[in-house]
């Protein structure tokens, strides 16, 4: 068996907890409402992986995982998307940190035309796998609450920071039907188009979990101080 599917969500919440209790960043006072969020975040994701696994559009190699599955999702990818989550939580208060008084309104406008053209480009050229298909309607229902709930200032800067690590470590979790991967895609039901073996809606999900698991959080936020 290899953990390798196990380590990064562990490795991940590490990282967020051995920084988090540093007197700048007093990550700890928001913990609640980041976990909150990070849980509707993997209800949302795990909903969706249901649907995708029961139809066989990807599927899990049982070789990686502990053999704990809740419906047909193993308990590895629930906490991969649950601390990755956490972890773009995590980098968004950095950033208001880091960036205090920087506003990346132009890197904000700049990010949503490029996603939209990416999609358009996707639209274009082949939309006919129900994967591609279910990853355009995340990513439009991400740019639309991002565009509703309005003044994210660092929402910017937080997917550059966090599109990276997300793209890497789906390049090794993600390969083809029947390969030594934890996870696997029907290349069917997908863009003809990948990035080694990973599908390019990948980029298009990764920016859906950033902006869902960022407005998620402020709306909690906001919710708590009425």
């Amino acid at each position: 068996m290899s953990y390798l599917y196990l380590f990064q969500g562990i490795l991940l919440l590490i990282v967020v907890m051995g920084l988090s209790f540093g007197k700048r960043i007093r990550f700890i006072k928001i913990w609640k409402p980041a976990m909150i969020a990070s849980s509707i975040i993997v209800a949302i994701t795990c909903t969706m992986s249901v649907f995708l696994t029961h139809y066989g559009i990807i599927g899990v190699n049982q070789d990686f995982t502990l053999g704990l599955f809740i419906f047909s999702i193993p308990i590895e990818e629930i906490l991969f998307y649950f601390s990755f989550s956490f972890f773009v939580i995590f980098i968004y208060e950095l950033s208001k940190l880091w960036y205090k008084q920087r506003g990346f309104k132009i890197l904000n406008h700049s990010i949503r035309i490029i996603i939209a053209l990416f999609m358009l480009y996707i639209v274009c050229t082949d939309t006919s796998g129900y994967y591609t298909i279910t990853v355009l309607c995340l990513t439009t229902a991400s740019i639309i609450a991002w565009g509703i709930f309005g003044n994210l200032n660092k929402i910017g800067i937080t997917i550059i920071l966090c599109i990276l690590p997300y793209i890497i470590t789906r390049l090794i979790l993600i390969g083809e039907l029947g390969s030594s991967f934890p996870i696997w895609h029907d290349e069917s039901q997908q863009h003809s188009i990948q990035i080694g073996t990973l599908p390019l809606e990948e980029i298009l999900d990764g920016f859906s979990l950033i902006v869902a698991s960022i407005v998620t959080f402020e709306i909690i936020q906001k919710m708590r101080l009425k």
